[in-house]
């Protein structure tokens, strides 16, 4: 698009279950909505997005709220201000 910043974003499919299924998601660059603009661009959809989701697909699972959640955190940042984050790691499980 004219006038857009090139930002990446990875993923990878982790588990699968039917028509939905649980991705690893690596941002590169953190911008607003990164992650959700992305996967509805390759139609992924994210249940429950009433932004970039699709209606359809929120009103089959009843979802209101979004269901896209962090079971993992790590950071690589290189402004010195908050180099301090780098060797903190946050981690859930990741039961689906």
């Amino acid at each position: 698009m004219p006038n857009s910043e090139k930002i990446i974003t990875e993923y990878q499919v982790k588990k699968q279950n039917g028509n939905t299924a649980l991705l690893i998601v690596k941002i590169k660059d953190g911008k607003t909505h990164q992650i959700r603009a992305h996967l509805a661009y390759n139609k992924l959809y994210i249940i429950g997005d009433g932004k970039y989701g699709k209606n359809e697909i929120n009103a089959k699972f009843k979802a209101k709220t979004q269901h896209l959640k962090a079971f993992k955190i790590e950071f690589s940042i290189k402004d010195e201000n908050l180099k301090y984050l780098n060797n903190l790691k946050f981690e859930l499980d990741d039961r689906f």
